[in-house]
């Protein structure tokens, strides 16, 4: 196959129904861009000249080479590099009038015999039953619209509009200042009434449904404190408890630091000894060196004996050695517990007084 396409044309390396790659001499177009290309194919002493669109996708510098992939591709074009592909060069015999056929074969395919039902000769008939339905519903319709008009007529020609009067005897309005549901009732109808005699006695619903909400939360606000008094007496127990701990992790510290003294003197006089026998070549300087490095040790965890011990102290001084300390945090809700009763009784003696209001 060659491709001809910018008016020069080139030798294919290899092709396919999807793309082709030329062997390609000056300067490479970009990739990306499309093209024109006219592919012709020898066949059998013929020139079969096929035309499709084509963009660039890469090309190769050092072996010179240009690859193309098809994007327009027609139908007849498709049809003879298929033929070519699977018949010929694939080894299938073919003949060179088969292969002319292919060439020759229109894209679009026309009849070449009559149509028997041409739309010219078939009648048209329209459905009996929807023309029945139109001509009922337009009936119904007008009938509707003429006995309207025929009503309204009717109406202002045969009717007559006479205006009167109506003298009622004097009433009172009786209104109560707030809604209610009536219980009582003193008095029938028809019976004289003396003046400042009760009518009707009436229940104040909206006032009785406060007044129930309200005594509802406050005996939920009771039970509330009553629980909060409970939990605060096992939280005293508790910081007993965590106060005796904690003094006697005081007494446990001070125990441990009196043994690191005597550890921090015996280790000076094992570095004074070992110093002297260095001295006079009886032990080696490792030895030495050995002995004051536990010296330092030992000072190291008597001074941070010292400090965990005034820790401690400060803790019981400030109040805080009644809440346990866990590793992650102090255990404990004695000063919590102690502010909600304190909220719980505001909260209680603000709702006694709202309710008796």
């Amino acid at each position: 196959m060659r491709v001809s396409f910018n008016g020069r044309s080139f030798d294919t390396v290899d092709w396919s129904l999807g793309g082709c790659r030329i062997s390609f001499v000056g300067d490479f177009p970009d990739v990306g861009s499309e093209h024109t290309l006219n592919c012709s194919l020898a066949f059998q002493g013929f020139e079969i000249t096929l035309k499709v669109e084509a963009r660039v996708v890469r090309h190769e510098t050092e072996r010179r080479e240009l690859a193309f992939c098809f994007t327009d591709v027609g139908e007849r074009e498709t049809a003879l590099l298929q033929h070519f592909v699977e018949d010929l060069i694939r080894g299938k015999m073919s003949t060179v009038a088969d292969t002319i056929v292919r060439i020759d074969t229109p894209v679009t395919p026309v009849a070449t015999t009559p149509d028997p039902n041409p739309i010219q000769a078939v009648p048209i008939r329209r459905c009996a039953w929807k023309q029945f339905l139109f001509v009922s519903f337009y009936l119904v319709l007008g009938a509707v619209v003429f006995g309207y008009i025929a009503l309204y007529f009717y109406a202002l020609m045969f009717q007559m509009e006479v205006t009167s009067a109506v003298i009622s005897s004097e009433r009172a309005v009786v209104a109560s200042p707030v809604a209610g549901q009536v219980n009582k009732i003193n008095f029938a109808v028809g019976a004289t009434i003396s003046t400042g005699a009760p009518l009707v006695y009436l229940e104040n619903t909206a006032l009785t449904r406060n007044l129930r909400a309200a005594q509802a939360d406050l005996a939920e606000t009771e039970a509330e404190l009553a629980e909060a008094q409970s939990v605060l007496a096992g939280e005293e127990e508790k910081a007993k408890g965590y106060d005796l701990v904690a003094r006697n992790n005081v007494r446990q510290a001070e125990t441990q630091l009196e043994k690191l003294q005597l550890a921090n003197k015996n280790a000076k006089l094992k570095v004074e000894r070992m110093r002297k026998l260095t001295q006079k070549g009886l032990a080696l300087a490792d030895d030495l060196e050995a002995a004051e490095l536990e010296l330092k040790a030992v000072l190291s965890e008597y001074e941070r004996k010292k400090i965990h011990i005034q820790e401690l102290k400060q803790l019981i001084k400030n109040g805080d050695a009644t809440r346990l300390f866990t590793g992650n945090g102090f255990a404990g809700r004695l000063s919590e517990t102690k502010a909600r009763i304190a909220r719980l009784r505001r909260e209680l003696a603000y709702k006694k007084d709202h309710s008796r209001s």
